[in-house]
């Protein structure tokens, strides 16, 4: 069975980081700064798309930025 690709378009507006991880990181550090009212939606955003990459994509290769 052929695998779909998809291909992430940069938003520029916003930053990056280095990697998966430290992207998740920061995401979270930002969840935990939000308001007390607000900290398990912004927490449930994030968590559905790191759910989504683990359930549905294979493992990330990251791009050689040298």
């Amino acid at each position: 069975m052929e695998k779909t690709t998809q291909k992430l378009t940069e938003q520029s507006m916003f930053g990056d980081r280095k990697n998966i991880m430290e992207a998740f990181d920061y995401a979270k550090l930002i969840c935990e700064r939000s308001t007390k009212s607000d900290y398990v939606y912004t927490m449930t955003a994030l968590m559905v798309i790191w759910n989504t990459l683990a359930n549905n994509y294979e493992p990330l290769v990251q791009k050689n930025t040298d």
